[in-house]
């Protein structure tokens, strides 16, 4: 709920824009019906169901997959490529002391995961910011 607040609050996101607990993922933004933001939340960034689990599945769902890990990161890669096949999406894996965005995107039928980089990180905003604020990156 604390990074949903901060697209509220901080990046004046409406709330409208915002769907929780959508499919896979703990957030989910969209812009024209088409989803431009998956938003997950953890607990903690280390051990099984942190932060760190989920994105090394993300990135090697061949190895998620041979070793029967985790059926839910399986599910959110799936997903993710779903969304990321319609269009650019942005993947922002959240926990307390972590802010994480990654630009997701399609290449072969694979998914493919980019850091984005700090000064244009976490875009929340496709058309224009909003006017209570000039930043449209965390």
């Amino acid at each position: 709920m604390a990074a949903a607040a901060e697209l509220l609050m901080d990046y004046g996101v409406a709330g409208t824009d915002i769907s929780f607990e959508q499919g896979e993922f703990d957030a989910v933004m969209e812009h024209g019906g088409v989803p431009v933001l998956a938003m997950e939340a953890k607990a903690r960034i280390e051990g099984a169901d942190g932060l760190l689990a989920l994105l090394n599945s993300l990135l090697r769902p061949d190895t998620n997959a041979r070793t029967g890990a985790n059926s839910n990161h399986r599910r959110k890669y799936a997903a993710l490529l779903d969304m990321a096949v319609r269009g650019p999406v942005t993947l922002w894996l959240v926990a307390d002391g972590a802010r994480w965005a990654f630009h997701a995107s399609v290449t072969a039928g694979t998914l493919q995961l980019t850091p984005c980089t700090a000064a244009g990180a976490l875009h929340v905003n496709p058309t224009s910011p909003s006017p209570r604020t000039s930043r449209t990156a965390i």
